[in-house]
């Protein structure tokens, strides 16, 4: 069942991701003085198996997004998935860790525009990545990002910036709530 957090992980993050170091870099300073955001948060639960014990076990999963976004156009988006392993053995958390730390992250930051990490807090995976609209040239991600949150590849402006409002529809078709 680690394939459900690959995928999940992989869809969640691809489709969240941004370059935030990158990003002021693309911005003269007068755009700057424009750049606004705003997050939205979802909370599910789903299951998994441990492999060393072979029960099934509710897994909470967290999800942070930040928009990044200048005159209702998205320039960047962040996202942090926390997934709450506490009902796994130890043995099961640590092995999933290490195979995602190993392939999934490697994976991410080899495509222009993303930039991932993984970390664990006791029985928590943490992802946390970032998704540089403009920097973004791979289709199989900006499908992902598709699937994940809703960027349809037909709407993107001609600047590869996405428009707000379309994406603010999708995330709240998906569950996902705004923060006040």
């Amino acid at each position: 069942m680690k394939k459900i957090f690959y995928i999940v992980g992989l869809i969640m993050c691809i489709a969240l991701v941004g370059c935030s170091n990158n990003s002021s870099e693309n911005i003269d300073n007068e755009t700057q003085n424009n750049t606004e955001s705003v997050t939205y948060v979802m909370t599910e639960e789903s299951e998994d198996i441990d492999s060393e014990t072979n029960e099934w076990f509710d897994i909470t999963n967290k999800y942070q997004l930040s928009i990044i976004f200048i005159n209702d156009s998205v320039h960047e988006v962040q996202m942090k998935s926390e997934y709450d392993y506490s009902k796994a053995s130890t043995t099961y958390v640590n092995e999933l860790y290490e195979d995602n730390k190993a392939t999934l992250v490697d994976e991410y930051n080899k495509n222009s525009g993303v930039e991932m990490s993984i970390s664990k807090n006791d029985k928590n995976i943490i992802l946390e990545s970032a998704y540089e609209l403009q920097e973004i040239d791979n289709a199989t991600i900006k499908d992902y990002i598709h699937i994940n949150c809703g960027l349809d590849p037909e709407k993107y402006n001609d600047d590869g910036t996405y428009p707000l409002s379309d994406l603010e529809k999708a995330l709240e078709e998906k569950g996902f709530t705004k923060e006040s």
